[in-house]
C-alpha cells in the first residue's frame, strides 16, 4: 500500500466511534477508503483463469470500504439489487454481472462529495467469467452382480450399482449425463436382447433426459419415467422395481480405523473378480478355509495339512493375497499366520517385490488369516509350494 493512501486511512479511521464534525471530515474518511480499495485491487491481474481466487481477493479489498458503509453513519442504499449484489461482492460469491454494483457505489459517494470514489471500478474490469459447462468422465467401475447372468434382474442390477457407484462424486457437483444415458442405453439393449419390450420407452426418455440435462434438473426431469419403467418391469424382474435407487445419493460410511491393509491396493494392481475359469483351486496338500465364503476385514480358519506320506512338514508363515488383473493373478497382500486371532495384512505395490522374514511352522495345523479389506469378487489365497485356494469374498469389511 502507497504510503499516502495509508496515511490517509490512518487519519480517517483515527476518528472511529465518534461523529464527524463537519461534512469535510466525512468526505475525507470515505475518499481514504476508497483509496486503499483502488490501491488493493491495483494487484488484480487483467485476466486470471481462477475465478474463485479472484472473488477472493475483491472480497478481501472491499470488506473495510463496506464496513464504512454500513457502519456508524451508514450510506442509505435503497435499491435491493445494489445490495444484494454488494453482498455477493462481499462473501466471494459473485459474478461478473454482478460488479456493475462498485460503480454504483462510487458514484454514490461521487455524489456526496467524495470526487476521489469516482473511479472505484476501474480496477474490475476483467473478472474472469464463470467456467463453461462441462461433463465430467465417471470413475471406472467394476460391478459384478450376485444375480443369475442373462437375466433382467442383473442387467437392472448392473444399472443400479453402476450409477449408485457414481453417486458419491455426483453429490461433491460432477456431471455424469452422457454417461447416465450410456448406462441407460446399455440397460434397454440388454432388457431388448432378453424379449422385454414394456417400459422401455420410459428408459428411452430418463436417458434423454440424463443426456442434455445437468444432475438436479435431469434428476427431477427423469424421475417419472423411471419410477414407471421400475413399474412396468417389477412383475417380471423384482430388482427392476427398484431401479429409482439411482436418483438417491446416500453417503459413504465413515471409514473406521482398521488393521486389513490399503483396499487402494485392489485398484493400483488394476484387479477384478476372476472369470468362472479362474475361480479353482490346486493344492498337494489337504486346504481349506472356514467360513467360506468371506466377508473382507474378517478373520478366517485356514487349515493347512501335510502332503500324503509326510509326517512331518513344514509351511512358511505367511501366505499370498491374489488377485486377477485381466490376464494373469499377481500378488497384492501377505498374510501373516495367527495363532489365537488374524495376523497382520501387508499391502503391496505393483512392480515391487516384496518379502517379510519368517519362520517354518509345522503342518498340519489350522492357522488364522485376516481376509484384506477388497470389494467383493473371487481371489486366490497361494500357500508355500505354490498351493493355492479359491477365496471368495461376499461383502466388503
Amino acid at each position: 500500500m502507497a504510503l499516502g493512501v495509508a496515511a490517509l486511512l490512518t487519519a480517517a479511521c483515527s476518528d472511529a466511534g465518534q461523529a464527524p464534525t463537519t461534512r469535510d471530515s466525512v468526505v475525507f474518511a470515505w475518499e481514504a477508503h476508497c483509496l486503499v480499495f483502488l490501491d488493493e485491487t491495483a494487484a488484480l491481474p487483467i485476466s486470471r483463469p481462477d475465478r474463485v481466487r479472484f472473488g477472493e481477493v475483491l472480497a478481501g479489498a472491499l470488506r473495510p470500504l463496506m464496513q464504512r458503509v454500513y457502519g456508524e453513519n451508514p450510506l442509505p442504499i435503497e435499491d435491493p439489487a445494489l445490495s444484494e449484489a454488494l453482498e455477493r461482492l462481499q462473501t466471494g460469491a459473485a459474478s461478473p454481472d454482478d460488479l456493475w454494483a462498485i460503480d454504483e457505489l462510487g458514484d454514490m459517494l461521487v455524489a456526496a462529495g467524495a470526487a476521489t470514489c469516482a473511479d472505484l471500478g476501474r480496477n474490475l474490469t476483467a473478472m474472469p467469467a464463470p467456467p463453461a459447462f462441462a461433463w465430467d468422465i465417471p470413475p471406472e467401475t467394476h460391478i459384478d452382480s450376485t444375480f443369475p447372468a442373462g437375466t433382467a434382474d442383473e442387467a437392472c442390477d448392473i444399472f443400479i450399482l453402476t450409477v449408485n457407484s457414481w453417486l458419491d462424486e455426483i453429490a461433491l457437483g460432477a456431471e455424469f449425463g452422457p454417461s447416465l444415458a450410456a448406462a441407460t442405453d446399455a440397460l434397454i439393449a440388454d432388457l431388448e436382447a432378453l424379449g422385454y419390450g414394456f417400459g422401455l420407452g420410459l428408459l428411452r426418455r430418463a436417458s434423454e433426459g440424463w443426456a442434455t440435462l445437468p444432475w438436479a434438473a435431469a434428476a427431477e426431469a427423469v424421475r417419472a419415467p423411471l419410477e414407471g419403467a421400475a413399474s412396468a418391469l417389477a412383475a417380471a424382474a423384482p430388482r427392476c422395481e427398484e431401479l429409482g435407487e439411482a436418483l438417491h445419493h446416500v453417503p459413504d460410511p465413515e471409514a473406521t480405523t482398521t488393521t486389513v491393509g490399503d483396499p487402494g491396493v485392489y485398484w493400483d494392481f488394476n484387479c477384478r473378480t476372476a472369470p468362472p475359469e479362474q475361480r479353482t483351486s490346486d493344492s498337494s496338500m489337504p486346504l481349506a478355509l472356514t467360513p467360506h465364503p468371506v466377508v473382507a476385514g474378517s478373520v478366517a480358519a485356514l487349515e493347512v495339512g501335510a502332503r500324503s506320506g509326510r509326517t512331518e512338514d513344514a509351511t512358511g508363515s505367511w501366505a499370498r493375497w491374489e488377485c486377477w488383473n485381466g490376464s494373469n493373478w499377481v500378488t497384492t497382500h501377505l498374510l501373516e499366520f495367527g495363532w489365537d486371532y488374524g495376523g497382520q495384512v501387508v499391502p503391496g505395490e505393483p512392480g515391487v517385490t516384496w518379502t517379510i522374514a519368517g519362520v517354518g511352522l509345522w503342518k498340519p495345523n489350522t492357522f488364522w488369516v485376516t481376509i484384506p479389506n477388497v470389494p467383493p469378487g473371487w481371489f486366490r489365497l497361494v500357500v508355500e509350494g505354490g498351493c493355492y485356494l479359491a477365496v471368495e469374498v461376499v461383502e466388503s469389511g
